[in-house]
């Protein structure tokens, strides 16, 4: 894109979106977009004053909205519920398994169980104090419970297939738990995306989550 297409481009913005972009999203522009934005504030004829009191209206209110948005609350606080309640999950899981599990195999599911159900509430616990490498730590436990589940939803489809030739029928049960997992899986994968897409995740965590960029109208969580 050349000059003259960036300089039409940028004279339809409006004055506070160029400043804005000017003082606080510098970085998301390229080198030639800059000079291009700020040929377009000085064709409106603005005094440097008037430019100046704009950007510190709209720094004072970026910084009200980053503290706003620093408090652990919305989908941010359900996700932290959401870690210690299946942390809980998969400790209950992992004692049940040692304990009933018929098949020597499933046994052996309680050990990643009880160690994901430890980790989880450790997690859990640097979420409520805002470390900032909670994020990082959280992401990489639902990545390696994802393929966990993945695991555990194999091995009971192959229950499910072995029971079938066995006994020409598939319990209920079966399929039931085979379901569940499917949809733990799924729900593994929308927190993934959460915890990297989140403007709330950056704004309590800083440098854990992605850079903030807020704007008029988004959603904070």
């Amino acid at each position: 894109m050349n000059e003259a297409d960036l300089d039409e481009i940028y004279a339809q913005w409006p004055t506070e979106k160029l400043v804005k972009a000017i003082t606080l999203e510098a970085d998301q522009y390229t080198a030639a977009a800059m000079p291009a934005m700020r040929r377009a504030l000085d064709a409106r004829g603005l005094s440097e004053s008037a430019l100046n009191a704009l950007a510190a209206e709209i720094r004072a209110d970026h910084d009200t909205e980053l503290q706003r948005m620093s408090r652990i609350r919305g989908w941010l606080l359900v996700f932290i519920l959401y870690v210690a309640g299946n942390s809980l999950f998969l400790l209950g899981i992992g004692y049940e398994l040692a304990v009933t599990a018929p098949v020597r195999i499933l046994r052996l599911e309680a050990v990643p169980a009880v160690v994901f159900g430890l980790y989880g509430l450790f997690c859990a616990s640097i979420l409520i104090a805002k470390r900032p490498e909670a994020p990082q730590r959280v992401r990489r436990l639902l990545v390696l419970e994802f393929f966990f589940g993945l695991v555990g939803a194999v091995l009971v489809f192959a229950m499910a297939v072995l029971q079938y030739f066995a006994a020409g029928s598939v319990s209920p049960d079966a399929l039931t738990l085979t379901g569940a997992a499917i949809l733990g899986l799924g729900v593994f994968v929308l927190w993934i995306i959460y915890l990297g897409e989140s403007k709330r995740v950056a704004a309590v965590y800083g440098s854990g989550g992605r850079s903030v960029q807020l704007g008029a109208g988004e959603s904070s969580d």
